[in-house]
């Protein structure tokens, strides 16, 4: 399990965005990288609510996965970059 926490409430709205492309902003600091393990190749984001944000399906069952964010104390955007998509699947 890889868990990262925002608090929005505080901070405000979070952008969120799932891709197989490194951020291409000068602001973007490196938060996370290296591989997440998923032997059903499925990978779920949810909220700390435990709330079904959307699922990923991966080719592979050793995901290779950077996190991304623009501030690290009040961040408005995080990129979640991954390879391997198959698909992303939709939200509850």
């Amino acid at each position: 399990m890889l868990a990262l926490a925002v608090q929005h409430d505080a901070e405000g709205e979070v952008e969120l965005q799932i891709t197989n492309d490194t951020p291409k902003e000068s602001n973007m600091t490196l938060l996370f990288d290296g591989v997440l393990p998923t032997r059903r190749r499925r990978i779920e984001i949810q909220t700390v609510y435990l709330d079904r944000v959307t699922g990923i399906r991966t080719l592979l069952e050793e995901l290779p996965l950077r996190i991304w964010w623009d501030d690290p104390r009040q961040p408005e955007r995080v990129v979640i970059e991954c390879l391997g998509i198959v698909e992303l699947t939709s939200g509850s």
